[in-house]
């Protein structure tokens, strides 16, 4: 779920959720997408290659979620 977000949006997945939240909406409202395909807490970015953009992504499981 976090690598979803991280391959439709180009950040990582705490960013998205960070940038939302400061929107005061949740994923589903702002860009019509399911929250159980694409997570929104922290666990997953982006490998980018300068001059080439995105390649991979960076997925970490089973620590806990930063609170703000």
């Amino acid at each position: 779920m976090n690598g979803n977000t991280v391959n439709r949006f180009g950040r990582s997945s705490y960013y998205v959720g960070r940038y939302i939240a400061s929107q005061g909406k949740t994923i589903e409202e702002k860009y019509f997408v399911s929250e159980k395909e694409y997570a929104t807490h922290g666990g997953a970015f982006p490998l980018k290659i300068k001059d080439v953009g995105v390649v991979g992504t960076i997925t970490v499981s089973g620590l806990a979620q930063e609170v703000i």
